[in-house]
């Protein structure tokens, strides 16, 4: 993938994450992008709640971009 259409995918997840926790739906949230390899990690809170409305953001992330998402 070029490095622009990458940053603009993960401008649109940054933004994903941001309405999430200000919208309370994730919390405790930490994540490092890392562009050389295209990693993100990403830190919550061990709230189950929060947890599963994290992995469903990610999933529906995953089904807009295209992009393969590795939950391990």
């Amino acid at each position: 993938m070029s490095p622009l259409l990458f940053v603009l995918v993960v401008d649109v997840f940054s933004r994903m994450l941001n309405k999430g926790k200000e919208s309370r739906l994730i919390d405790g949230l930490g994540y490092a992008s890392f562009n050389f390899v295209n990693d993100t990690f990403l830190f919550s809170s061990a709230d189950i709640e929060k947890l599963r409305n994290l992995k469903l953001l990610i999933y529906i992330f995953e089904k807009m971009s295209s992009l393969s998402i590795h939950f391990s």
